[in-house]
């Protein structure tokens, strides 16, 4: 029973990055943690992360643009340490729900801007090399790593900012990406830092769930493929709202 309940989430897994470029965490949170404890289910999700973002951004490669990119990762690599300390010392009954209702207000104001007649679909930015707007990308950067090691949602924050730029779909996967890919690794080499090895049968699990992230993967960058800027952006920020809603369900 364990292991279809593993390889029906790898394939959700998959097939939501490959069609969104992030919702990893979400998905295999929903799913994993009913079968598994909380630390092994991490494990899973920066394996599976790390699999399935690396396999997305050699589709990518092309878009990459590391000046952007730059001031994300940079307090990224502050924020996910911060994360791993809270996960064993913060109460996750206040934590859960403050997390929850920031995500449902940034999500649910992105999904009216977009749909409401009289609004632009694009937010007026500054530059991409304005100091202000870098600042900002730092701040969420910072913020997406605090998120990224309390539980692998690195990426939604960042999402959010990428899309509030105006970026085409392919610029920001470009960014979010790679950054939810980095601070996976972060993560996980610090668990293996502080434990000094994975938990028992995590790589056996990662071997079952492979051909699962495999097929979903294919299959959400086909649909990604085909979908229009608008749609894209409501997918994205219908992933935003449901990671709030399950974060103070």
């Amino acid at each position: 029973m364990q292991e279809w309940v593993l390889v029906g989430g790898a394939l959700a897994v998959g097939f939501a990055v490959g069609l969104s470029g992030f919702a990893d965490a979400l998905v295999a949170s929903a799913v994993w943690l009913h079968v598994l404890p909380p630390l092994d289910t991490a494990v899973m999700i920066y394996l599976s992360g790390l699999f399935v973002h690396g396999w997305s951004l050699l589709h990518l490669r092309h878009s990459l643009d590391w000046g952007r990119l730059a001031p994300f990762l940079l307090t990224g690599a502050t924020g996910t340490p911060i994360g791993l300390w809270l996960t064993g010392h913060a109460d996750p009954t206040v934590m859960r729900p403050v997390l929850g209702g920031f995500l449902i207000f940034f999500s649910v104001w992105g999904l009216w801007r977009l749909l409401g007649a009289r609004l632009p679909e694009r937010s007026p930015d500054l530059p991409d090399k304005a100091r202000g707007a870098r600042l900002v990308d730092a701040g969420v950067g910072g913020l997406g790593g605090v998120l990224g090691g309390l539980g692998g949602l690195s990426g939604v924050l960042p999402a959010l900012r990428c899309a509030h730029r105006g970026w085409s779909p392919a610029e920001q996967r470009a960014v979010y990406q790679p950054f939810i890919f980095l601070m996976h690794a972060l993560a996980l080499g610090l668990i293996l830092f502080q434990a000094e090895r994975l938990p028992d049968g995590s790589g056996v699990r990662f071997l079952i769930v492979l051909p699962a992230l495999v097929a979903g993967m294919g299959a959400g960058l086909t649909f990604y493929g085909k979908l229009p800027e608008r749609a894209f952006r409501l997918t994205l920020l219908g992933l935003v709202l449901v990671s709030g809603l399950t974060l103070i369900a």
